[in-house]
């Protein structure tokens, strides 16, 4: 394709992107941008008692093993370190 037909093919997206976003209406094939979500911060379980005042391990352990804290294993097979949601970890506590 030539330089020249190209520059012509981004004037005419640029106009038809300018017609539609002027007007308000968007096709309902085209899907919106999504804004990129913040951060997940991940604690391991000993970082997890240092804000948790009054937890154990044996608590918080047997609290990923339940279910009730959502982790992550990081590693390879049971030595792996588990990781929990800093946010998941404060929001069970505070309920």
């Amino acid at each position: 394709m030539l330089p020249e037909r190209k520059a012509e093919l981004a004037k005419q997206l640029v106009a038809i992107i300018f017609e539609l976003t002027s007007a308000g209406e968007v096709p309902s094939d085209v899907m919106p941008i999504q804004q990129p979500k913040k951060p997940v911060e991940m604690l391991t379980l000993k970082e997890s008692l240092d804000i948790i005042p009054g937890l154990s391990m044996h608590t918080l352990r047997q609290l990923v093993l339940q279910g009730k804290i959502k982790s992550v294993r990081c590693g390879a097979g049971v030595r792996g370190k588990i990781l929990v949601s800093k946010d998941e970890l404060l929001s069970y506590f505070a309920s």
